[in-house]
């Protein structure tokens, strides 16, 4: 708290942001490359702005405010633009971004920040679930997660799954770039057994109105203040997944079947990667799936009025595809029709 933070190259400062939540006491400054960069969380400004905002604050008489400056403040690389605080949040922390020149954010460290990092990321696990109403992971109709150990340089899995039918899959992984650290991974590429790349995920920009479809990618019970993120190797059916490379991707169905090979590739923002291998075993055994309910994670929120029915035999599901790409779309409900009745 109360650390000096300076601006990383010359530019003008072109907004203020003075608010009691959010992002706090913010600045926007716009560089000669056209791209902004956004430092929030202060603690206060520097004079000239301080200044600034008092003013505003006496005539409006309000905290919460936006400023656009008619005459932006110029600035030099390395000047102190504020002090390090925690407005607008609980812990003291800086929160930095790049913007590129159409104010969407863009990965810093593919951007002029680049991090002495020589560890590749590691891979700790999986999680298969049926894909369909017909298939099974482990003689069950649940998720069931599997880790990965590393072997001669790569990833595989402890015990390779026995599955009926078709599953998804959902990977556990993280990038450490400190010791002890658990960031997100930047790039993750999928190679079926026919060695073509059939899926790509980068992260490396994303604009604000597609940023809550995050959770197309990643797993909606991910606690990243936990370290955990986890990244589904599918896309839900919906055309809103904003970090496929590809949309959609035409070599991947989205799920593997029972002995099918699957390499996973997964790179940190300084191109260092590991390598996962999985192989699906194929399940010999019976399963009666008349008595299945099913956990998809795109079915529609509680109360929804218009929903597409899908009915086979006793499974039923209901979802609506307009609620797709919506703030509450991944909302769950589950349904199962007994006695004529729907038990939630």
């Amino acid at each position: 708290m109360g650390y000096p933070v300076r601006a990383v190259e010359d530019g003008e400062v072109f907004q203020i942001k003075h608010f009691a939540g959010a992002d706090g006491k913010v600045l926007y400054i716009r560089h000669k490359n056209s791209r902004i960069t956004v430092y929030a969380h202060l603690f206060e400004f520097m004079p000239e702005i301080e200044t600034l905002v008092r003013k505003e604050r006496r005539q409006g008489k309000k905290y919460g405010f936006r400023i656009w400056l008619e005459k932006p403040i110029r600035i030099k690389k390395g000047s102190i633009i504020g002090y390090s605080g925690k407005s607008g949040t609980l812990s003291p922390h800086l929160h930095f971004e790049i913007r590129s020149s159409d104010n969407q954010p863009i990965n810093p460290f593919k951007n002029g920040f680049p991090v002495a990092d020589i560890s590749p990321p590691i891979l700790k696990g999986i999680v298969l679930e049926p894909a369909d109403p017909s298939s099974a992971v482990e003689g069950g109709f649940a998720g069931r997660r599997f880790d990965f150990v590393q072997r001669d340089g790569e990833y595989i899995l402890a015990k390779n799954p026995w599955v009926a039918g078709r599953v998804r899959i959902t990977l556990e992984a993280c990038d450490q770039t400190t010791a002890g650290s658990c960031n997100g991974v930047y790039r993750i590429e999928a190679y079926s057994k026919s060695s073509r790349c059939s899926f790509i995920v980068s992260f490396e920009k994303f604009s604000f109105r597609d940023n809550f479809k995050g959770l197309s990618i990643y797993q909606k019970e991910s606690n990243f203040f936990k370290g955990r993120y986890l990244y589904r190797l599918f896309s839900i059916p919906s055309a809103c997944t904003p970090f496929l490379d590809t949309k959609p991707y035409p070599s991947w169905p989205g799920w593997l079947e029972a002995g099918e090979y699957l390499t996973i590739k997964v790179y940190d923002a300084s191109d260092n990667y590991a390598i996962g291998k999985i192989l699906l075993k194929e399940d010999p055994g019976y399963y009666n799936f008349s008595d299945r309910v099913v956990k998809y994670p795109f079915l529609i929120k509680e109360g929804e009025k218009k929903a597409v029915s899908i009915d086979n035999g006793s499974f039923k599901l209901e979802f609506n595809p307009d609620s797709l790409c919506s703030r509450d779309y991944l909302s769950i409900q589950k349904k199962r029709k007994r006695g004529g009745q729907f038990i939630r």
